[in-house]
């Protein structure tokens, strides 16, 4: 199966901010990827950041929301996207992939994403989702917000990767004059991320490599996995080091950038691509680095890319992969999943809930009677009540 055509859409207000400066940065890189760009949102007025870039803009929920936003209702966001289900998938068509970023804990992102997802699971669309999960002190509402929306992101999406802003860390912001430029660094941290796992996934898969990952390699790992965490490790090594010690230091920077609320120990499999300069890289280095990865979980099975390019420098070895099924301990995000507790759900009870009420007006309007059906009509009788002959 071929990668035609690679999708990334932003969300809600922090998904849509995160894919507008993933669009700068690959514009200013310019590499010659088949990315096609999309924003949806339920108020309209956030289009204004796109501007004159090419980002297809998908207002969601006019008749519903009337372009004014969701209110921090993750029901009001599904029900958008449901209502302008027709232009997404149209959007949607002829795409292999698609990589989708939210922010949870708010209306349009918590509430559109899973709809998007459903719809994109009916195109065969393999689907990657990138979100932040709310810091602690934003209080229960966004939290519960957040719990709804994963459910309902478990029940589409190939695989979720969360980003937890406690791992992110705040730092003492308090009676600093540059906060809101900290926060603002701590996001560009969330979009770089976004950015390097789109540019290693497509890569592996378009660019020609020594030993290749094609696309039915990536969709088998990915299909259906659930919870995923990407890496980048850039190591340096030289001659006078033993190929243990490479290893050990490959293995090392991998542990050092897991988020605390991370654990690889049930971790299913593990796509990477190790890349360096030709005089750098040795097939028993690269063994042995993979060999020790493999000693992380007990069930790992790892698929491997080789790539020799010249424009890395020397001494300079990349190692760029996704692991698949892992959990997040902090919150107990992976350990809660309900797929019984989902917006779905919550909007037949809200259903269920207005149909009583107006059954409960109606009650009242009629005088404390409800009228019930019509009574059924005598069967075989003209209208005088003669059997018809």
């Amino acid at each position: 199966m071929m990668l035609d055509n690679i999708g990334i859409i932003g969300v809600g207000g922090g998904g849509s901010n995160s894919v507008i400066d993933l669009y700068d940065e690959m514009a200013a890189i310019g590499r010659g990827l088949n990315l096609d760009f999309a924003v949806v949102n339920t108020d309209v007025q956030a289009f204004a950041l796109v501007k004159n870039r090419k980002i297809r803009k998908i207002a969601i929920g006019a008749q519903l929301t009337s372009g004014g936003g969701a209110g921090a209702d993750p029901v009001v966001g599904y029900l958008a996207a449901q209502e302008s289900g027709r232009e997404i998938a149209d959007w949607l068509r002829g795409k292999s992939m698609l990589f989708v970023s939210l922010g949870l804990g708010g209306g349009t992102g918590s509430g559109a994403s899973p709809k998007i997802l459903e719809i994109a699971k009916q195109l065969n669309i393999l689907t990657i989702v990138f979100a932040t999960y709310p810091w602690d002190f934003e209080g229960k509402r966004r939290q519960n917000n957040s719990r709804l929306s994963l459910n309902s992101l478990y029940e589409f999406a190939d695989s979720i990767v969360i980003i937890n802003n406690d791992d992110l860390g705040l730092g003492d912001l308090k009676g600093k004059a540059d906060a809101k430029v900290l926060i603002q660094e701590l996001f560009k941290q969330v979009n770089k991320y976004l950015k390097f796992c789109v540019l290693a996934i497509a890569s592996m898969v378009l660019e020609k490599s020594f030993i290749n990952i094609d696309f039915n390699d990536i969709k088998r790992v990915l299909t259906n996995s659930h919870f995923g965490f990407f890496f980048l490790s850039e190591s340096r090594i030289n001659s006078r080091m033993t190929e243990d010690e490479m290893a050990s230091i490959f293995v090392n920077d991998i542990i050092a950038k897991l988020p605390d609320s991370l654990a690889l120990e049930n971790s299913k499999n593990l796509v990477v691509n190790v890349a360096g300069n030709s005089n750098t890289l040795s097939v028993t280095s690269v063994t042995k680095s993979l060999k020790r990865v493999s000693q992380l979980s007990s069930e790992l099975d790892i698929i491997f890319g080789l790539s020799f390019n010249d424009f890395i420098q020397p001494g300079i070895v990349q190692f760029t992969g996704l692991f698949t099924e892992v959990g997040y301990e902090q919150n107990n995000i992976s350990d809660s999943i309900d797929v019984t507790d989902t917006l779905g759900k919550m909007l037949e009870e809200r259903q269920k809930e207005m149909q009583f009420q107006m059954d409960e007006q109606r009650l009242q309007e009629g005088g404390g009677f409800m009228p019930g059906p019509p009574e059924p009509q005598p069967q075989g009788k003209g209208k005088k009540g003669r059997k018809r002959k």
